[in-house]
């Protein structure tokens, strides 16, 4: 009889069972092997991100404190010799974070201008300087700041930022551009070329007067203001000048010379021939210099100076049509020939424009200035004919002819002041410099623009801003 085998049922369904645990087993522990690193990193991160977030924040805030001067105090330093912690306030710190600790130290910067344009800041021009004060560059306290921003999670974690603060410097590429009014007539006689005098048995004599305290100028002038000057060379003759004498130009350019002529203030000559002498006497040949109290007074020669420039005259478009007699009132009038009219400038000031192909200047007529203020009657003269103020005639006012040559002679007295290409001293005549034309509030001035060094200027009430960045 054959034998038939059979299987236990309930052993195979336990050992399926343990197999099928322990295949679960592995898999749920590759599982959580994989998952857990994963969630570590985004929790890490998350942390990271929060202090990060608040360093920024503090990095910020701290800045702004900087900024307004009630509390810089409590967070600027004064120097590199030591920090300074203060804590960002906890209401402004997002949730999970402890703190946030702010250093503060100054830049050890050394006191050269290479250090703060070149090394620290290249977008500045060299050239650049930095006005006095508490701020200026090499003093104390040094204007840079080192800012270091530590923000530290409730689990003890840290985040750490460093910056660099510049504060906000505001340049000026104009170089503190300047512009003033100069006035044109400084001089009761000045030229753009020479000064020629001629040796009259009567000299040429120069005063100032001040037209604003009234008066007869005859009787108020003084032995100084009666200034002469030139862009080239002054001759002075054998003339009397009460004031001060001077070339302009390159040195070398301009020499005074005389012939027993009288200098009562200075004499300043751009050339090398200021052929005078010091003290009383002088003699044939000599200029003799002396101060406004007849003392001696010391020369300079050799000495390069600003020349005297040119202006333009002024606009006059409307300009009426001068009558030949008769009251003239304020304003602007033109004329071709100024020789022989009479007139009276009975309210000023009155400006007359000699032009046109044929305009000339002969003056023999007679010009009444009611106030007696040379700054009432302007005679601006574009032509290139000489001008002649002569006969022994008075004349109150001013002449610019910058391209004319002006000729006194025959005694005539002047009160004003002349400017012109050229001019010569003859036969006796007399200048009384009115001081009211230096007056800048005078209405006879010319802007000048001054153009400075490029500068800038540092001011902590304007704010910081951050020149380097680094998260630790």
């Amino acid at each position: 009889m054959s034998q038939i085998s059979t299987r236990n049922p309930t052993g195979s369904a336990v050992v399926t069972m343990l197999i099928l645990c322990l295949l679960c087993g592995l898999l749920l522990t590759a599982m959580f092997g994989s998952v857990l690193p994963s969630y570590q990193r985004t929790t890490i991160a998350r942390t990271a991100s929060i202090a990060r977030t608040a360093a920024e924040s503090t990095v910020d805030w701290a800045v702004d404190q900087f900024a307004n001067a009630g509390t810089r105090s409590t967070i600027d330093v004064q120097n590199g010799n030591f920090s300074r912690t203060v804590y960002m306030p906890s209401n402004l710190l997002p949730a999970g974070v402890n703190n946030c600790m702010v250093t503060v130290s100054a830049v050890n910067c050394p006191k050269t201008a290479s250090c703060y344009w070149d090394a620290l800041d290249s977008t500045l021009p060299a050239t650049t300087s930095v006005p006095a004060g508490p701020y200026q560059l090499g003093a104390s306290p040094t204007p840079w700041r080192v800012l270091r921003v530590d923000s530290t999670m409730a689990t003890g974690f840290t985040k750490s930022i460093r910056v660099v603060l510049m504060p906000v410097v505001t340049s000026n590429p104009n170089g503190g551009q300047t512009t003033q009014q100069v006035p044109i007539f400084q001089y009761a006689l000045a030229s753009y070329t020479n000064v020629t005098g001629n040796t009259p048995s009567t000299p040429i004599k120069t005063y100032g007067y001040d037209s604003s305290k009234g008066g007869n100028p005859q009787t108020s002038k003084e032995t100084v203001g009666g200034d002469v000057a030139a862009n080239g060379s002054i001759d002075l003759g054998n003339s009397n000048i009460g004031g001060k004498v001077q070339t302009f130009g390159a040195a070398g350019s301009g020499n005074i010379t005389g012939k027993s002529a009288k200098v009562y203030e200075t004499l300043t000559a751009s050339g090398t021939a200021p052929n005078a002498v010091i003290g009383t006497g002088g003699g044939s040949g000599k200029i003799n210099v002396l101060n406004n109290k007849g003392e001696q007074e010391p020369l300079r020669q050799n000495f390069a100076s600003t020349p005297i420039p040119k202006i333009t005259i002024p606009p006059h478009a409307g300009a009426a049509n001068l009558p030949s007699s008769g009251n003239v009132t304020k304003g602007m009038y033109k004329v071709t020939t100024l020789a022989s009219q009479n007139i009276t400038i009975s309210s000023g000031p009155v400006d007359i424009f000699v032009e046109g192909a044929s305009a000339k200047v002969d003056f023999k007529g007679t010009i009444n200035v009611s106030s007696g203020k040379p700054s009432d009657l302007r005679i601006w003269y574009s032509g290139s004919e000489d001008v002649h103020l002569d006969n022994g005639k008075q004349f109150t006012g001013v002449v610019y002819a910058p391209n004319a040559l002006v000729h006194f002679d025959n005694g005539g007295k002047m009160y004003g002041a002349v400017l012109a290409k050229a001019v010569v001293l003859d036969n006796g005549a007399e200048f009384f410099y009115d001081k009211m034309l230096s007056d800048p509030n005078s209405g006879l001035t010319y802007p000048v623009t001054t153009q400075a060094v490029p500068t800038c200027s540092i001011n902590p009430n304007d704010g910081y801003r951050v020149i380097s960045w680094q998260e630790l």
